[in-house]
């Protein structure tokens, strides 16, 4: 039987062409509109089956893949100076995909707990490492060397600026 598929939702039969009297006269397959929480159900059954779907053990799928992207989330932060906290924060989050990019350098899970002096005009004038249990010093290192790179809005009133941050990795 030859029957053209049904068009998705929205989309005129004028937009693909000429209405043709056996497109017209076609019945709508039940199936055509997912229904609400098929895409919960298809990513259990994902789940359920494993990567490759039922009896295959191969390949991946984005629900395997979403998990095994390093996440860096910021936790507790203390700012004293010449910055507001939202300042800072502000500064971390546009830069924060830099310091993922350090999971890389080996899988880590931990706090990692930086402290910083930060010049005037918004340099860092030191960075250190106040706790750490990451137990990866190569992940630590990588952090603590691109959040030297991060430039800070100029204190205000010419005060430097003294902050820590929590940084949650995994």
């Amino acid at each position: 039987m030859d029957q053209p598929l049904p068009l998705p939702q929205g989309v005129s039969d004028y937009a693909v062409g000429e209405v043709t009297k056996s497109m017209a006269l076609a019945p709508q397959s039940p199936t055509m509109y997912r229904q609400e929480g098929a895409a919960q159900h298809d990513e259990v059954m994902r789940a359920k089956t494993g990567p490759g779907g039922m009896g295959n053990s191969t390949g991946s799928n984005a629900v395997a893949d979403k998990k095994s992207i390093p996440s860096i989330t910021i936790g507790d932060i203390a700012v004293s100076g010449g910055l507001s906290e939202e300042a800072f924060r502000a500064v971390i989050e546009k830069h924060i995909d830099r310091l993922e990019k350090c999971y890389k350098a080996g899988p880590s899970k931990g706090k990692v707990t930086v402290a910083f002096s930060i010049n005037t005009d918004g340099t860092i004038k030191t960075i250190k490492t106040a706790s750490d249990t990451l137990k990866n010093k190569t992940v630590t290192n990588c952090i603590i060397d691109e959040m030297k790179k991060f430039i800070f809005p100029a204190g205000i009133d010419g005060r430097e600026t003294t902050a820590a941050i929590t940084l949650i990795v995994g």
